[in-house]
């Protein structure tokens, strides 16, 4: 019975806080929210995973969090790097968790196993946040000059001062505690969640929680509970987070399959296109934007068509390159690169034919520019090489094609590649190849090159004019009038410096 008033108590604190995002869920079409529901729970799934690897990178540098690490008080450089860059990535996942859990929490106005599914999806993602900045929190208090790094601004993002002391606010409070065991005690009559959700990994986040012992009984769930499922400042220690609950929602759900990048304009971007220029894409509110610093999020590799191969390798330029290879043209060359030479020729189900190789959730594959390029923002650059570097590049991506997504993010491994490794490693430079040298970034521990990198080496590079590379394009998407516009080369040098939510200070 206690139980039971519990879940009433979720039922009825969330119907105070309900919104127009209330509304949205329960007026979505049946087959639409349970595809929203089976996304939502496929990312929280990512997302905790993304979480598990900050937390084995703290795990792995323990000596930073001592509090005799540095008699001094002083941290190095070096690790306040490292630390700042941990906490981007940590903000990140909790802006991408807050903004599910928000979505869904009016599960009580669905019925049946729609209602169940959004109930574990928040419950799932009240768990996961709530067990790892226990731990989080644990560290960087052994320490207390690591608290006052976080505090600083992280102006990349548009997290101000203080910010970790609003987050630390937010969990060691009695009402967090409350919330969880209202969900404990409501999950008991929710029953087991579906897939992609694993009821084990549920249980291991309640288990770490129970750990830390901040549990205050189930007297003061029943005396509080209505208080702290309203929800009244959980979020406010993230700036941006003021509206990011019904824009998220509504990004996910109406443009779930609607870019702000037209049919027109992509085909008007192919047409200006050369086999091996460097495509940096953005997508809003997508699981690729998480824990990657900076605007620019992805990068993919034009490849061309067979056609536009022949046409664009037709030159005395990479004569050289076929007599070494004994190939009588490139085509020839990427055909024995590959066994999956053939699926860079069929084309999907609208008749398009590959011309981009990326590395996507999937792995590495051939794609479509209609697929690629159905984004949000593009900017296109072009490597000021011999046509002989760009087959050389191309050559060493088409061998790349099958390999599985790194979600590692380790560039000292080929075995498994992220879409900028793809990129860094086709271009590498080496015995007799030029190549293109792009410079990484420290992020939780390793060297990798973000998307946004390369956006910064061409400012650079523009800017101390010694480039290697040139602009080709640029279509800047405005997520408030909801399309994209041609811009600038101006334009597109400082887009690299945008806030990683650059969407929210448009409004």
């Amino acid at each position: 019975m206690f139980k039971r008033i519990l879940v009433i108590l979720l039922i009825i604190t969330a119907a105070y806080a309900s919104d127009n995002r209330a509304f949205m869920l329960a007026d979505l079409p049946k087959e639409e929210l349970y595809q929203k529901q089976k996304i939502d729970m496929g990312s929280l799934t990512e997302y905790r995973r993304g979480l598990y690897l900050i937390s084995s990178w703290l795990e792995s540098n323990k000596g930073l969090f001592k509090d005799d690490a540095n008699t001094s008080g002083m941290i190095s450089a070096q690790s306040r790097d490292d630390i700042k860059s941990l906490w981007k990535s940590i903000c990140d996942f909790f802006l991408a968790i807050d903004s599910i859990d928000s979505f869904h929490r009016d599960y009580h106005l669905l019925k049946g196993d729609y209602e169940k599914r959004s109930f574990h999806i928040c419950r799932a993602a009240m768990l996961m946040e709530y067990s790892f900045a226990l731990g989080f929190i644990e560290r960087i208090e052994r320490r207390p000059e690591l608290a006052v790094v976080l505090n600083d601004s992280v102006p990349e993002i548009g997290l101000p001062a203080g910010t970790y002391d609003r987050f630390k606010f937010r969990f060691l409070n009695v009402l967090m505690a409350t919330e969880f065991a209202a969900f404990e005690a409501a999950g008991a009559v929710y029953g087991k969640p579906e897939p992609p959700l694993s009821t084990k990994l549920i249980s291991e986040d309640s288990l770490k929680i129970w750990k830390y012992g901040i549990w205050k009984g189930e007297a003061l769930t029943a005396k509080n509970g209505m208080d702290i499922l309203k929800r009244a400042g959980k979020k406010t220690w993230f700036p941006v987070q003021k509206g990011i609950s019904n824009f998220a929602g509504d990004a996910k759900v109406y443009r779930i399959n609607n870019s702000l990048i037209t049919d027109r304009q992509i085909r008007e971007i192919a047409g200006e296109l050369k086999p091996g220029d460097i495509m940096l894409e953005r997508r809003e509110w997508y699981l690729t934007n998480i824990g990657i610093p900076g605007f620019w999020t992805h990068a993919a590799i034009y490849i061309g068509t067979p056609k536009e191969r022949e046409e664009f390798f037709n030159s005395g330029e990479i004569y050289s390159l076929l007599m070494e290879m004994g190939a009588a043209s490139v085509e020839d060359i990427l055909k024995k690169s590959t066994g999956r030479y053939k699926l860079c020729l069929a084309p999907d189900s609208s008749g398009h034919v590959p011309r981009v190789i990326e590395a996507i959730g999937e792995g590495v594959l051939f794609t479509t520019i209609e697929h690629s390029a159905s984004c949000d923002s593009i900017a296109v650059l072009r490597p000021r090489l011999s046509k002989r570097e760009i087959a050389l590049a191309l050559i060493r991506a088409f061998r790349y094609s099958g390999r599985p997504y790194d979600f590692d993010f380790d560039f000292l491994t080929d075995s498994a590649l992220v879409c900028t490794e793809l990129v860094y490693k086709s271009y590498e430079p080496g015995k007799n190849r030029e190549g293109l040298v792009f410079p990484l970034e420290k992020i939780m521990g390793r060297n990798i090159l973000p998307a946004n990198g390369i956006a910064k080496l061409f400012s650079d590079e523009v800017k101390y004019k010694r480039r290697q590379l040139d602009f080709v394009l640029f279509f800047d998407g405005i997520e408030k009038s909801k399309k994209a516009v041609r811009s600038t080369e101006k334009i597109f040098f400082a887009s690299h410096k945008r806030p990683k939510w650059h969407v929210f200070k448009e409004q």
